[in-house]
């Protein structure tokens, strides 16, 4: 019988579907260590909201319910950390709602070492995600363009990673964006400058944010484990029973 080797698996479970507004345990609880939560859920500690160039005419930024709403705006309505952020070996997870119009809801900007990037996510009517600007060409027309259709007022849960190898994304836990960076350049649009070096934006269209937290990839301290982003709860618990079952049968198998 074929020997297996043990696999350690670190496991994260996220609650997601929540409504906005329910009483939710307090940050220090729901974060492994090494974990930063940039949004507090009840005011804009720690963010500005730009108001200059395309967002000269924003909508309101505001907290209520536990959520960052960002009203539309004539162009855009956005946020922007004022703190430090890691430039490489990263990753970001947060919960993004189109609260109205049809273009982007979360036009998310990040660093790509010394550069930026930008993670558009419902673009151009409503649809396409990719990365904004890659070799040249934006989140429409590279090798990073998808075509997503996205609901009104339902929270999508977000993960973006950065490694010193590539940029991945992905949207309820499925990967939409696979880049590597080696042999690629990065850059961003004018108008999301003021989002450097971490915001997000969004164009012409009304959007929610609610659980912005940051990890350091190096820091999980489980060199040989596998970490897995599933998505809902539900899902989480689906994929740990199929893993108990699999490793119990395993051991009957080489007893």
């Amino acid at each position: 019988m074929a020997k297996h080797k043990p696999i350690r698996l670190v496991a994260c479970l996220f609650a997601a579907g929540m409504v906005t507004g329910c009483a939710q345990p307090p940050a220090d609880e729901r974060l492994e260590p090494g974990a930063v939560r940039l949004f507090n859920g009840r005011d804009l500690t720690g963010w500005t909201a730009p108001a200059d160039g395309f967002f000269e005419k924003h909508g309101k930024v505001y907290v209520a319910g536990g959520a960052l709403h960002l009203e539309a705006g004539d162009d855009q309505t956005g946020i922007a950390w004022a703190g430090e952020f890691p430039t490489t070996n990263y990753e970001v997870e947060l919960d993004a709602m189109r609260a109205s119009g049809r273009d982007f809801f979360c036009g998310m900007t990040f660093p790509v070492g010394s550069s930026h990037c930008t993670w558009i996510v419902g673009g151009w009517g409503g649809t396409v995600v990719g990365l904004s600007i890659v070799d040249g060409y934006s989140a429409s027309e590279n090798a990073t363009t998808r075509t997503i259709t996205f609901e009104s007022n339902r929270w999508y849960h977000l993960t973006l990673r950065m490694t010193d190898e590539r940029i991945e994304a992905f949207i309820d836990g499925r990967k939409v964006i696979d880049q590597q960076r080696g042999g690629h350049t990065f850059g961003i649009w004018l108008e999301v400058e003021p989002c450097r070096p971490f915001g997000v934006a969004t164009w012409r269209t009304g959007g929610a944010l609610r659980d912005i937290i940051l990890r350091r990839v190096e820091e999980y301290g489980f060199p040989h484990a596998l970490r897995m982003t599933i998505g809902t709860e539900d899902d989480n618990r689906a994929v740990l029973d199929a893993l108990t079952a699999f490793m119990g049968a395993n051991g009957s198998a080489r007893s």
